[in-house]
């Protein structure tokens, strides 16, 4: 609403420049900053550029609302008045942007005058001053027909008979129903805060709560933080009447500003009996007006927000907050809830997680189609090494990456007219493991990750140098070229792949195995064959001939000759390959020892130190003989005779 100032002009708000905008050359305010709900801009259709940057501050102390805005109307139009309103740019840098605090004398015909110029572009602004005109008089005497200044006689006017009204004047206007003439009563007296208005705000939609109308209207109403009393009488009757038709399930079109309305009675718990009942009526809202292109995604975007934040000021159940929650928050928790404890989760939702912060586009490559689940399990299971066992200034890779949670004020619905009611007691609301509200003597504050904390190029390293070599390993894709700063990322990726090897070459030797009964039937039968064809002096020279190559025969339970000699090449061959260290700690659970100690004296990482092992041992195993858990190394007892004999037949 226009307001006369003290010097006779009509003042502004911001709410009318856009308004103004959005009548006279179709440009909708463009809410671009999810973070920064107070930002706004007014932008070009054609071109995107910036016309005005819009600014709205709550002041949470005082429930002031202080509004700004940066037009670029070019420095001939900035200098053209000498308002204490006009400032330099708030924001904005460059030539041409003039700054306008709406402070209450702002007047109207000047920031119309400066946003009209910001829309015409520099070549507009300029034009008077850049180009010239000449004018040619031609002192010629004009002839007498082709002269206007002989006089002619004026027309003659003649008195017209007006017809008098014969109705009485108030036939003409139709009786305002009892209900709407007190809620105008209502509206007496100044809001001089959010606070206020919001109060305010309430206390009407709860006497006008019931209320029904029946007077269709398609007029526009637009409105910051539109409430009751910025409506006229046909406004206030036509937003009741499509209300009235929202309650029975019939949506109609109606201006986005009506439509918050409708919400912030939902969100003051206005229309439904429960906040349950208020979550699902929102929900509805969004199904049936949004959805059927009624209103636009930023209507959808607020939607999402408030109804996470009345589901978690109302301290539902986690399912309920879960359901609820602002679909941008939970993408952005999710995968650190994941990265956080990978061991928790499968190869798919870990590669998923890491994802999102860097090959993302990775996922539809050639290579990865290819391997799919052994990229999937390099990715997951390097990240879940390195977490375990990288540590940095006494942090874990975590940390060093998303840092901590931090705990800052939080305030809900700041956005919106709501208004706080009833008792606040303290609470605590968990909405995953990376987002935590708590609210403590009457205030609300969030712990969670914060963006600013995120080290980019710390992840985006671990990646890279796992991608590379997860190329190398394959043989797949392009060569890439290592990076510096990448090193230590390596020895926990190397592990992963030769966890990759040894699945691989488990899964090969299952895939050839064969049926041993079966082989042995056929073995039995083809002797029984052949015995069967052969003489008895055939069957006695043959034996003769086994006896003489290979020793005298030993019945089946019988005990050997004399113990075989087990071969020293092994016993060496296996010790090389293992290395000193790695030897040792094998004896020593060979004699049923705890390495431990001589782990912590050499400086060595008992899980590295058991991959090792079961490495060099996998050739003869064919399994994981050593075992690593909480840093202890332990050996399977079924391997410990197979080793035995590796090691040359005695626990060293």
């Amino acid at each position: 609403m226009l307001i006369t100032s003290a010097e006779g002009g009509k003042t502004v708000e911001l709410s009318e420049l856009t308004a103004y905008a959005k009548k006279k050359y179709n440009i909708c305010e463009q809410h671009k900053w999810e973070d920064f709900p107070g930002f706004s801009v007014l932008a070009d259709p054609q071109t995107e550029k910036w016309i005005a940057l819009l600014m709205r501050k709550l002041d949470t102390e005082t429930g002031e609302l202080t509004e700004k805005c940066d037009i670029k109307c070019g420095e001939i139009a900035a200098g053209r008045y000498k308002k204490p309103y006009l400032f330099s740019a708030f924001r904005m840098r460059g030539n041409g942007w003039i700054g306008v605090d709406f402070d209450g004398s702002t007047e109207a015909e000047v920031v119309f005058d400066l946003f009209d110029r910001a829309v015409a572009g520099p070549e507009q602004q300029n034009r008077a001053q850049t180009y010239g005109c000449t004018i040619v008089l031609d002192r010629s005497e004009p002839s007498v027909s082709e002269r206007t200044d002989i006089y002619s006689p004026p027309p003659a006017f003649h008195d017209t008979a007006v017809p008098l009204y014969s109705g009485k004047r108030d036939a003409l206007k139709e009786p305002v129903p009892e209900r709407i003439r007190k809620l105008r009563l209502m509206f007496g007296g100044t809001v001089n805060s959010a606070f206020e208005k919001a109060g305010s705000f309430l206390r009407q939609a709860m006497f006008m709560r019931e209320y029904e109308d029946d007077v269709p209207w398609a007029s526009d109403f637009i409105c910051y933080f539109p409430t009751y009393r910025d409506m006229t009488l046909k406004q206030l009757r036509g937003y009741f009447s499509w209300r009235t038709k929202v309650r029975s399930g019939e949506y109609r079109a109606i201006s986005a500003s009506s439509a918050y309305v409708y919400i912030y009675e939902l969100l003051n718990g206005i229309g439904a009996g429960s906040p349950e009942e208020c979550l699902g009526k929102l929900k509805e809202f969004e199904e049936k007006f949004v959805d059927g292109r009624f209103g636009d995604e930023h209507m959808r975007k607020n939607l999402h927000r408030w109804m996470g934040e009345l589901s978690i000021v109302h301290g539902l159940p986690h399912d309920q907050v879960l359901r609820y929650a602002d679909p941008e928050t939970l993408a952005y928790d999710k995968p650190l809830t994941i990265l956080r404890e990978p061991r928790k989760y499968s190869d798919p939702e870990v590669f998923e997680a890491l994802a999102r912060f860097d090959i993302a586009d990775y996922a539809h490559t050639a290579e990865y189609l290819k391997y799919k689940s052994r990229t999937e399990f390099i990715f997951s299971e390097a990240w879940r090494i390195a977490s375990e066992q990288y540590v940095s200034d006494g942090k874990d890779l975590f940390t060093l990456c998303f840092g901590k949670r931090e705990e800052r004020r939080w305030y809900p619905f700041t956005n919106a007219v709501y208004c706080l009611r009833g008792p606040q007691p303290d609470v605590t609301v968990e909405q995953s493991a990376a987002r935590v509200y708590t609210r403590r003597g009457g205030q609300w504050f969030v712990e969670s990750y914060v963006k600013h904390n995120l080290d980019r190029k710390l992840i985006r390293g671990f990646l890279h140098a796992t991608d590379l070599k997860i190329r190398r390993h394959l043989k797949c894709g392009c060569e890439l070229h290592e990076k510096p700063g990448e090193e230590w990322a390596m020895p926990f990726i190397d592990l992963a792949i030769k966890s990759d090897m040894r699945a691989e070459a488990i899964a090969a030797r299952e895939r050839i195995s064969f049926d041993a009964s079966g082989l042995e039937k056929i073995r039995t039968d083809s002797i029984a064959t052949r015995d069967s064809l052969l003489t008895p002096d055939e069957l006695d020279r043959e034996q003769q001939e086994i006896q003489t190559a290979f020793g005298p025969l030993i019945e089946e339970d019988g005990p050997p000759a004399e113990d075989a000699p087990f071969r020293e090449e092994s016993n060496e061959s296996i010790k090389n390959a293992l290395g000193r260290d790695h030897y040792e700690i094998l004896s020593s659970l060979m004699r049923g020892e705890d390495p431990s100690e001589y782990i912590k004296a050499n400086r060595i990482m008992p899980s590295i130190a058991a991959d090792a092992i079961n490495e060099v041992l996998s050739d003869e195993i064919g399994d994981n003989a050593v075992l690593c858990d909480d840093g202890r190394l332990s050996l399977v007892e079924d391997y410990a005779e197979d080793i035995r004999q590796l090691l040359g037949g005695t626990d060293r």
